[in-house]
């Protein structure tokens, strides 16, 4: 399991106050960026990376997590 010290070097994560253990959460705008520079660094069309983010976080936002980040290596690769 991941701690605090795992996700000390990105401004906007957090562990849960009371369960250290509990992995890292990260601010949905920042994972975005993220997903974006990853595809457009991997030669994706500049106008769809930002897209394909967005689709892609929205999905581990509605719990769908096998449709969400949990793709993107798949994408880069």
């Amino acid at each position: 399991p991941l701690g605090r010290d795992a996700c000390a070097s990105w401004p906007s994560c957090s562990t849960h106050p009371t369960r250290p253990s509990m992995s890292p959460r990260f601010a949905a705008a920042e994972l975005r960026r993220f997903a974006a520079t990853l595809l457009d660094a991997a030669g994706m069309d500049p106008a769809k990376s930002p897209v394909i983010a967005e689709v892609l976080v929205e999905a581990d936002l509605m719990g769908h997590d096998t449709h969400g980040l949990n793709l993107l290596a798949a994408y880069l690769a």
